[in-house]
């Protein structure tokens, strides 16, 4: 038997019988840990956030300050490699999210049929109750190997399970946008505003969250 094949079976054990996932929430949060760190605007968020304060004050001023505004927002692109840095961050967000919702109870693989979990897995989360309920009524429920998509995390009611405001979810879609548009990217600078790199920041505070050292 493969190891994903193994690893799957473990997941639908679970959700059919009930234990703990606890081990395998935390080897994803890790993961997540990992991915994030890597991003580079994560080493230079504070940098970043310093140097954006700055330009956007400067840029309210009289010239030459405007000069000097531009020069600052121009260095901390160079803190953000947009293409690199989207990937990982939307990979740390994806891995984070499935193992919140494995933690309060919710399925992460996708559910091909019946066709009523289907279509409630795709506008809210599944809880392994509702799962155990419906197999009760059924033979079986067809689960693929396949996880929740970036797309549905960030749909209303996953976000809304994951405690994320508003502003932040805005900026998660706009960066997830980038990266599902990172074939047509050919060269370019992206503006991290300020919205972003708090957005960012905030990814970063709810792993660090979820972790036990």
């Amino acid at each position: 038997m493969s190891s994903c094949s193994s690893e799957f079976d473990r997941f639908v054990d679970v959700y059919k019988n009930g234990g703990t996932l606890r081990l395998e929430t935390q080897a994803i949060t890790r993961n997540a840990k990992t991915l994030f760190d890597r991003a580079k605007i994560v080493s230079k968020l504070e940098q970043a956030k310093l140097l954006r304060e700055l330009s956007e004050t400067l840029f309210e001023s009289q010239p030459p300050f405007r000069d000097l505004a531009l020069n600052a927002s121009l260095v901390q692109q160079e803190f953000y490699r947009y293409l690199e840095d989207d990937i990982l961050i939307m990979a740390a967000f994806e891995l984070f999210a499935k193992a919140f919702l494995l933690k309060c109870g919710y399925l992460i693989h996708k559910i091909k049929s019946p066709s009523n979990l289907h279509k409630q897995q795709n506008r809210k989360p599944v809880s392994f109750s509702t799962y155990r309920a419906e197999l009760k009524r059924r033979e079986d429920i067809q689960l693929l190997l396949q996880t929740l998509s970036v797309s549905t995390l960030l749909k209303t009611e996953y976000v809304r399970l994951l405690e994320f405001a508003p502003e932040v979810v805005s900026e998660l879609s706009r960066i997830n946008e980038r990266r599902n548009k990172i074939h047509l990217v050919l060269c370019g600078t992206v503006k991290m505003d300020m919205k972003a790199l708090r957005a960012i920041e905030y990814l970063g505070q709810r792993i660090n969250a979820e972790l036990i050292f």
